[in-house]
């Protein structure tokens, strides 16, 4: 919810208090859930845009940032403020954790047992023993959704098989190879659960894809599959035995099976691991000296953007090889030339980049221990075209520069990240104000990267077309036209949009016909390329054009032709 923008003179009124007071001021009528605007004291107008939603708006129009601190309320925990409509069970039957969206769809996740009171910290609740005598469920709430790990304070004493039944009010349940994915009635994905990782104690870096792969020291396998019920669909997880009473498996261990709401635009993919981790914690980008390759993938929403002055992506880094200024041959940024989806991507195939306006940042800093956690990288050229059109904004990729194996990786917090870190963002400085989400995208693909298409030899015009309906005796297509339509609109082609034209019959109701009559033909210019079919007048049929293959023309009324194949 945007509380919708105020009169003119607010603007003029912020501008000036900045100047006054010598700081800047925000825009409350430029704010949304993922982003702030503030002006300066030099006129200038900043932009901060996250991949996630950072604050909720208010029925009153005002804004509270996110807050996912677990109260009890209504016999149910939920999280303060958060953009997802969750709620976690306070003990007793029922399902351990509900997302509720509008029109009364719902989807539930149930525990096989009456769940404990649970414990409480911060945007955690863990019901402890209900997994084997030392096995605990914990539910975190996160600013778009939930996820839920298993955690085995000691080693079990037989073998581990835990069933989850998930059922959806309103939505469908689907199966993806071991994992649930969930849609609304339009097939639209709306919530996801990860591959199953499991990982024990003796490192903190439950980031580390070589972990979640089970192919590094502690790291195990889960198998994972979805069995149907009659009351909807169950998530089944069977964590390897192996890994489980091997005896340098250090305990705690964790089992994540999470599951969140699909609204973030920030993954990372890794050619070992190679699963998708849309809805993971951290973001891993840059190589081990192993050969092991990992890249983050971000998207920022850019419609409305103005041509900036500068542009910074900044990410909170958590972990890298070492400290310092300097490590490695660092982190670089490429503009994504092609689309993807965080919801799906993986490793292999991944969209293509370019390294034109590529930024290195080569900083090492990690967070609570050598540094302020920030790294930052210098944007401008990337934004630039994104604001000028003509290059359809993917998002960007953060590598390794030339990802030969050496010890040169990040690791950064996520969107989904529960620690409180701050999510990806991008800061756009510009001369003119602008509320990211509204107005037209400069950086909207361009139509060769939407459809097939070609150029009008004619025109140097770039075309790309459509099919419709497919009939016998009917084919309807449409065509559009980049930046130019190359004749004259129809009344009856406005509704699909500008520059576009309607073709049915297989484009005939598009062609161009050009009347030479006068000079004893007349010629019809193909919509498709540059053919064109002269029909010479008919010496036995008066106002009857004849075409090599046939067809006729014929002139029934002062503007009207109708055209038979013959």
């Amino acid at each position: 919810m945007n509380p919708g923008h105020q009169p003119r003179t607010e603007l003029f009124a912020a501008v000036a208090d900045a100047r006054r007071t010598g700081k800047p001021v925000v825009l409350p009528f430029r704010t949304t859930e993922t982003s702030t605007t503030v002006v300066t004291p030099e006129g200038k107008y900043v932009t901060e845009v996250a991949t996630g939603p950072v604050r909720v708006g208010q029925p009153d129009g005002t804004w509270r940032d996110i807050d996912t601190s677990l109260v009890e309320t209504g016999g149910v925990l939920r999280p303060k403020v958060a953009k997802a409509d969750v709620q976690f069970s306070a003990g007793g039957q029922g399902p351990f954790a509900t997302m509720n969206r509008e029109e009364g769809k719902a989807l539930a996740m149930h525990w096989p047992t009456q769940l404990p009171k649970p414990k409480v910290e911060g945007n955690k609740a863990t019901y402890r023993g209900v997994a084997g005598a030392n096995g605990d469920l914990v539910v975190t709430a996160l600013p778009a959704g939930l996820r839920f790990d298993l955690v085995l304070r000691s080693r079990p004493t037989e073998l581990i098989e835990l069933k989850i039944p998930v059922t959806a009010k309103g939505m469908r349940l689907h199966n993806a190879e071991g994992r649930l994915q969930i849609s609304d009635g339009d097939k639209k994905l709306w919530a996801t659960s990860s591959k199953p990782a499991m990982w024990d104690a003796s490192k903190p870096a439950k980031w580390d894809a070589g972990l979640k792969s089970g192919k590094k020291k502690g790291a195990g396998i889960i198998s994972s599959t979805v069995e149907d019920t009659a009351d909807g669909k169950t998530l089944v997880l069977k964590p390897d035995a192996g890994f489980l009473n091997d005896p340098a498996t250090t305990y705690p261990v964790t089992i994540d099976p999470t599951v969140m709401l699909p609204l973030n635009s920030d993954t990372d993919v890794n050619n070992v691991f190679d699963g998708n981790n849309v809805s993971g914690e951290y973001l891993k980008a840059g190589t081990e000296a192993d050969g092991e390759k990992a890249r983050v993938y971000l998207k920022f929403d850019t419609r409305g953007l103005q041509a900036p002055t500068s542009a910074t992506l900044s990410l909170t880094n958590i972990d890298a090889p070492s400290c310092g200024t300097n490590v490695g041959s660092g982190i670089q940024v490429r503009r994504v030339t092609s689309s993807w989806d965080p919801n799906t991507q993986t490793w292999a195939p991944q969209p293509s980049n370019t390294t034109d306006d590529a930024a290195l940042s080569t900083e090492g800093s990690q967070l609570g221990s050598c540094g302020s956690g920030k790294m930052t990288w210098n944007v401008t050229g990337i934004v630039a075209k994104w604001a000028a059109g003509g290059t359809g904004n993917y998002g960007l990729v953060l590598q390794s520069p030339t990802e030969t194996a050496q010890a040169n990786y990040r690791v950064f917090a996520s969107s989904e990240n529960t620690d409180g870190l701050a999510p990806p963002t991008l800061t756009v400085t510009s001369d003119i104000p602008f509320t990211p989400g509204e107005g037209e995208d400069p950086a909207e693909p361009a139509p060769s990267q939407v459809l097939p298409g070609r150029v009008d030899t004619n025109t140097g015009v770039w075309i790309t077309s459509g099919t419709d309906v497919v009939e016998d005796g009917l084919l309807t297509v449409r065509s559009h036209s980049a930046g130019q339509r190359i004749d004259i609109t129809q009344p009856n082609e406005a509704v699909l949009g500008p520059n576009w034209r309607l073709e049915p019959l297989g484009g005939m109701l598009g062609d161009r016909l050009l009347d030479y009559s006068a000079n004893g033909y007349i010629q019809v210019n193909r919509t498709i390329g540059t053919e064109s079919t002269r029909f010479p007048a008919s010496a036995s049929a008066p106002n009857t054009f004849v075409a090599e293959d046939g067809s006729t023309v014929v002139n029934s009324a002062v503007t009207t032709y109708v055209h038979r194949v013959g």
